[in-house]
């Protein structure tokens, strides 16, 4: 019997959550230390269905048939098949699982290329990891009519430590993320919750004037003249 077995039951639990604790630790530094974990990328872009893909399935949900759907940080590209038909789909991602996903590095600012105002930016499971949510959203907000994304709220109890040993960077409340969509004039809504404090949000222009399609009117109108 080993040494640690013969250790009293609350003593050996009490072990384990030091050694958790310390783990945590190590990985928090290591993320403030690399700033991201290309590594993390490739195992999930090349890992097949993940375990939250419920929630690419309450985002497609909320995607009429027939629209044009820009996905960012689309991984597997799971999203794709719960779209529904007639969807035109556009992944975008750090790691190219297929030729067709175009090169996207936000934390280093390389953002998507896209010609043509799409009606819906996907942003799933992604913006935990980036370094600055604010200026991303207010990057890909001219792009689309409108923004479907995820985020993991600061709960309660949750400290940084255990987020940044996630790998999230950003540590935003329920409160503070809603004022951010409304710094960026964005109405929100919540359209479905796929954990306690993670929530779907639907978002689009407070005003019509500057909406996407607005402004590629007044384009169009300026070059006609």
């Amino acid at each position: 019997m080993s040494t640690v077995a013969k250790l009293p039951a609350a003593a050996r639990s009490a072990m384990g959550g030091s050694l958790r604790l310390v783990k945590e630790y190590i990985y928090a530094f290591r993320t403030l230390l690399l700033r991201g974990d290309r590594r993390h990328w490739v195992r999930v872009a090349s890992g097949g269905v993940p375990h939250w893909d419920a929630r690419n399935e309450m985002i497609a949900a909320a995607i009429p048939a027939n629209s044009s759907v820009a996905d960012l940080g689309c991984g597997p590209q799971t999203l794709r098949g719960h779209l529904k038909p007639g969807c035109i789909y556009k992944p975008f991602d750090q790691v190219r699982s297929s030729p067709s996903v175009g090169f996207i590095d936000i934390n280093a600012g390389v953002y998507p290329r896209i010609d043509d105002v799409v009606d819906y930016i996907v942003v799933s499971g992604v913006l935990e990891y980036i370094w600055n949510p604010r200026e991303l959203l207010g990057r890909i907000a001219p792009l689309a009519r409108r923004i479907c994304l995820s985020y993991n709220v600061l709960a309660p109890r949750e400290t940084r430590r255990s987020r940044l040993a996630k790998l999230w960077v950003n540590h935003l409340t329920q409160t503070e993320l809603e004022q951010m969509f409304s710094d960026l004039h964005l109405t929100w809504r919540v359209v479905d919750r796929s954990l306690p404090s993670e929530f779907i949000y639907m978002l689009e222009h407070t005003d019509a004037a500057t909406a996407p399609d607005a402004k590629v009117r007044a384009t169009q109108a300026r070059r006609s003249d």
